[in-house]
């Protein structure tokens, strides 16, 4: 790469190497990876800069239905996009030793709505009580109002002696809603299935003590965030995390995992240690999953958990 940027040439080089680190010195550069099958050809930029090649040169394609039109002889795709290779740990479980969050139905363009909606409160919600360390938000719908179940582990600093933060928050939320359904009424036109979003929401919050913090990917998440945003060694945070979690005895198995600029490192990586058995490949066991970005001076960091818990028979 030194001697083509010498020469101010711009050619594609080709490559076998799926595992090699992105530099700074081939930026603006076309490298053709192969995939297995064929080359794909990848542009580098500054973004993209500390990755592999190999995130960029995906080995899956899925090309969706075939329909043959019999007045032309054509055959003719319906979709085609590259497939990715991991699954949630959490949604391939559902049914299983999982329930969903979200109790509701929907019918139609409602579904999609809804589902938007959704993630509009839990994102403001974890966002409002970030202090509190919130793990799980349930959101259960009737005819007019939306139920909120929200688990945290710190409840006695978010309600306080007089409540006011549960009555800020169940205002805000109402307004959130309000809004938001005022902005897509605008937007978009609407048949007799989607009348239930006309209709102004109520807003109620119910508030429950988690049990154990400890045992938590949610809570444990945030702890490795807190500490990556205060400068902590991340060796030392991976540490710390991992006595936290086997504290109780309640945890037969933990992986934890950190990406991105360690330390200020200037080429990104990925550290991880593991402790017990974490069977990913099981959908009969109780495996809690969470996924966390710590904004540091450097860069973001990616953390991802999981924790092997025993199966409890009311689990959500």
């Amino acid at each position: 790469m030194e001697r083509i940027n010498e020469r101010g040439e711009k050619s594609i080089v080709e490559t076998w190497s799926r595992s090699s680190i992105i530099v700074p010195i081939i930026i603006g550069h076309t490298i053709s990876v192969y995939n297995g099958r064929e080359h794909l050809s990848v542009f580098i930029t500054d973004q993209i800069v500390g990755h592999k090649l190999g995130e960029f040169s995906p080995t899956r394609t899925f090309r969706g239905h075939i329909k043959l039109d019999k007045k032309t002889g054509r055959l003719y795709l319906f979709f085609y996009f590259y497939m990715g290779q991991k699954v949630h740990p959490v949604g391939i479980r559902l049914g299983i030793t999982k329930k969903s969050c979200s109790h509701w139905y929907a019918i139609g363009r409602n579904y999609a709505f809804f589902l938007t909606e959704d993630k509009c409160l839990r994102d403001y919600v974890f966002q409002f009580c970030r202090q509190c360390i919130v793990s799980k938000i349930e959101i259960e719908r009737r005819k007019v109002g939306v139920r909120l179940r929200i688990s945290m582990a710190q409840v006695e600093l978010f309600v306080g002696s007089e409540g006011k933060a549960l009555t800020i928050l169940r205002q805000r939320l109402q307004q959130r809603c309000s809004s938001f359904r005022s902005d897509y009424i605008q937007h978009f036109s609407f048949s007799k299935l989607n009348l239930e979003i006309t209709r102004q929401p109520e807003v109620q919050i119910f508030i429950r003590q988690l049990g154990s913090p400890e045992a938590d990917s949610q809570c444990l998440g945030d702890f490795i965030v807190f500490e990556l945003e205060k400068r902590v060694p991340f060796r030392r945070v991976l540490r710390m995390a991992k006595e936290r979690a086997q504290a109780l005895g309640r945890v037969l198995g933990l992986r934890l995992q950190i990406s991105g600029r360690l330390n200020g490192a200037e080429i990104a990586r990925t550290e991880w240690v593991r402790e017990g058995r974490v069977p990913l490949h099981t959908f009969s066991v109780d495996l809690d999953y969470a996924h966390k970005v710590a904004r540091t001076a450097h860069g973001l960091l990616g953390i991802k958990i999981w924790i092997f818990r025993p199966i409890v028979s009311n689990e959500c």
